[in-house]
């Protein structure tokens, strides 16, 4: 078997050939394949979304608390009392976020630092839409 490509059984009826069959009722894509190409690990795609969906939500909460709670809080005191739940949101979000970054760092094979800059990055207002960018930039060169 080769390591990182995928075997699909298909019925030989379908076939216009049997050149790539591997028994008697199954046929390989291997021989099919580019052995350059790489298959995602399992559940890095789904993580992947995961996290990018948490990313941007927090991205916009965390745009919502720094530009718009925050100085309602120091400068229009009457207004804040209004907007107290952007923060609530972002607080209650902020640990689903970090379970999202958590696990996608884990299958992406990320080292310790790397994890630790992905989960920061939603505290910030534009550093979760970077990771988010980067995250799938990586993942489309690698996979795609």
């Amino acid at each position: 078997n080769v390591t990182g490509v995928q075997t699909c059984a298909l019925p030989i009826s379908r076939l216009s050939t049997n050149h790539f069959l591997t028994s008697e009722n199954e046929f390989s894509f291997n021989a099919l394949t580019n052995g350059d190409k790489h298959q995602a690990p399992n559940g890095l795609k789904g993580a992947l979304t995961r996290f990018r969906v948490m990313a941007i939500i927090m991205g916009c909460t965390s745009l919502a608390l720094w530009f718009i709670d925050l100085p309602t809080k120091f400068w229009a005191k009457g207004v804040h009392e209004h907007l107290a739940f952007i923060g609530i949101i972002h607080g209650l979000l902020y640990p689903i976020y970090v379970i999202a970054a958590f696990f996608y760092c884990l299958k992406a094979g990320r080292n310790f630092l790397s994890t630790i800059i992905f989960i920061l990055a939603g505290t910030l207002p534009v550093l979760s839409f970077l990771a988010e960018k980067r995250a799938l930039r990586e993942f489309n060169s690698r996979y795609n």
